[in-house]
């Protein structure tokens, strides 16, 4: 990454989703970590979003970085893979977006009793009240559930408790409803914002063959993909391979990029307890085609 670059993170949870942070905290670390491009992209739900935008309006002078309302969404493609994707610089008041926000939420609601109720019958002594309601102001997560979890000594980190109870396969997994990939491709794009494949290395880890990686990326691009989320922290995830072999994949998706007229996005996935806000910075040039993709 270049030096004489800019500070983006479009990639941030706030507590209206899994993140431990509320949206004024957020900002303010935006704020004195001197981002030049921020964005809360809350996982199904931009109410964070409305509230940043209402608290920027009102204490404007006080912020130089330029605010992005974004979102994360959970999407099964049609190749049985499940993603992350961003919805970057859309229109958080979109009616579209809002009615299908309305169907996640609900399912959200109805995911978390049901995952207690599989710890419950692994013998974990947790319930709905064990959850630290004052972390959250949308609907609890599965990282809620994770730190009670943590909280009670079940596990010691968050990385443990889906190894062994969260993640998907595991004992007390419940999956939960998604976007289909051409729903997240026409609600994101009538909402005015553009696409971006999340993280893409934490659903095909080096490890996976070139060619395959190079179909499903293709094939995502031939439904509407806008960009790919190239700048990211994969030092703080739990990985198996050397560090190194992650630059490298990305290196040859930074090219990918390039070659399709792909936009290059960053993002710290800061959720207050994993991640670090801020922490990217993105070469001159890519910077300025992506705010001028986002027309901003």
């Amino acid at each position: 990454m270049a030096q004489n670059g800019k500070k983006v993170d479009l990639h941030t949870h706030s507590s209206f989703s899994d993140g431990t942070y509320s949206v004024e905290k957020l900002l303010e670390d935006a704020r004195q970590k001197k981002v030049d491009l921020f964005g809360i992209s809350d996982h199904d739900i931009v109410k964070g979003v409305i509230y940043a935008l209402e608290y920027l309006k009102q204490h404007n002078e006080n912020f130089s970085f330029q605010f992005v309302p974004s979102i994360e969404w959970s999407v099964n493609t049609p190749w049985n893979k499940r993603i992350h994707m961003l919805g970057i610089n859309i229109d958080p008041f979109n009616q579209t977006l809002q009615n299908r926000l309305t169907s996640l939420q609900k399912s959200r609601e109805e995911r978390i009793p049901k995952i207690i109720k599989k710890l419950n019958e692994l013998g974990i002594d947790i319930s709905i009240d064990d959850l630290d309601r004052s972390q959250i102001k949308g609907v609890y997560g599965r990282p809620h559930v994770a730190r009670a979890l943590i909280k009670k000594g079940y596990a010691k980190s968050l990385n443990e408790v889906f190894d062994k109870y969260l993640g998907q396969g595991k004992p007390a997994y419940v999956p939960k409803e998604r976007l289909t990939l051409r729903e997240a491709v026409s609600i994101t794009h009538e909402a005015g914002g553009i696409l971006v494949f999340a993280h893409p290395l934490l659903e095909f880890p080096p490890s996976t063959p070139l060619n395959e990686f190079q179909e499903f990326v293709e094939n995502l691009v031939s439904y509407g993909l806008d960009g790919i989320e190239i700048y990211y922290n994969y030092q703080h995830i739990n990985y198996t391979e050397p560090l190194a072999h992650y630059h490298e994949r990305n290196q040859w998706l930074s090219e990918f990029c390039n070659k399709n007229d792909l936009i290059k996005t960053a993002g710290s996935d800061f959720h207050g307890d994993r991640g670090e806000l801020g922490s990217l910075t993105m070469p001159l040039d890519d910077y300025n085609k992506l705010k001028q993709k986002l027309h901003l």
